[in-house]
C-alpha cells in the first residue's frame, strides 16, 4: 500500500499540471460557441437544403482550396471554413464572409481547442492527451484504493479543517471520491475518443469515428 501511494502521489504532481491544462481548456469548450465573437454567430439555423446549398455555392470559390467547411449549427449560426493553407473563414448563412484569419492563433475559440485536443503538436500532442487520461484513471482507481483504508473518517466540507498537511491531504481524499464518479465519465470518455479500439465490443462501429478536430455542427471535406 506504501508503493501505491507513493506512485500515487509522484505521478500525480507531475501529470496534475497536464490534466489541469486539460480540464480547464475543456472548461472553457464547453461556452465556446458564445466565446466565438464574430457577426452572426447569434442568427438562426436554417439547416435546410436550399440554405445549405446555397453557403457551399457561395464559398466554392474560395481560394485557398477549401479543406473542410462546419455549417452552423448547436448554437452558432455561421459557417467555418478551414482552407488547405491553414487560414480560414466564418462565413454567414448568406454567404457573406464575415472574418477571416491567416493562423489558428488569431482566434481564441480555436488555439483553446486545438489546446485541448491536441496540446498545440498536432497527433502526437492527440496521443498525450489520451494518455495524460489513462494516467487520470489510474489517479481515481488508486485514489479510491488509498480513501478506503481511512473512509471511517468521511468528512465532506468544501474547504480543509486547517492549512496542515494532515488536514489538506483528509480533504484532497474525501473531495476525491466524492468527484470520483464524474472524473471517471469524463476520463473515460475522453480517452475512447482518442483511442476508440479501447472500447471493443462496448462501442458500435459506427460511432468510433473520431471528431475531436471538429466543432459541433454539419461537416463535409473537401
Amino acid at each position: 500500500m506504501r508503493i501505491l501511494s507513493l506512485l500515487h502521489r509522484w505521478i500525480g504532481a507531475i501529470g496534475g499540471l497536464l490534466l489541469a491544462v486539460l480540464g480547464l481548456t475543456g472548461t472553457l469548450l464547453v461556452w465556446r460557441n458564445q466565446l466565438t465573437f464574430v457577426a452572426h454567430a447569434g442568427d438562426t439555423v436554417r439547416p435546410d437544403p436550399v440554405s445549405l446549398a446555397r453557403a457551399v455555392d457561395a464559398v466554392s470559390q474560395a481560394s485557398p482550396l477549401i479543406d473542410r467547411i462546419t455549417f452552423a449549427g448547436d448554437g452558432l449560426g455561421v459557417h467555418q471554413l478551414l482552407f488547405a493553407d491553414g487560414s480560414g473563414a466564418y462565413v454567414s448563412q448568406a454567404g457573406e464572409t464575415v472574418e477571416r484569419w491567416s493562423s489558428s492563433w488569431q482566434r481564441p475559440e480555436l488555439w483553446v481547442f486545438d489546446l485541448h485536443h491536441h496540446l498545440l503538436i498536432g497527433d502526437a500532442g492527440e496521443t498525450m492527451t489520451g494518455v495524460a487520461g489513462l494516467t487520470g484513471l489510474f489517479f481515481v482507481i488508486t485514489g479510491v484504493v488509498l480513501w478506503w483504508r481511512m473512509h471511517s473518517r468521511f468528512r465532506l466540507r468544501l474547504w480543509p479543517a486547517s492549512m496542515k498537511p494532515g488536514a489538506v491531504v483528509h480533504h484532497h481524499r474525501d473531495m476525491g471520491v466524492v468527484t470520483a464518479p464524474l472524473l471517471l465519465v469524463s476520463l473515460v470518455t475522453g480517452v475512447l475518443m482518442v483511442f476508440p479500439r479501447l472500447a471493443g465490443p462496448c462501442l458500435p462501429k459506427h460511432g468510433r469515428t473520431h471528431q475531436s478536430r471538429q466543432r459541433p455542427g454539419y461537416a463535409i471535406h473537401a
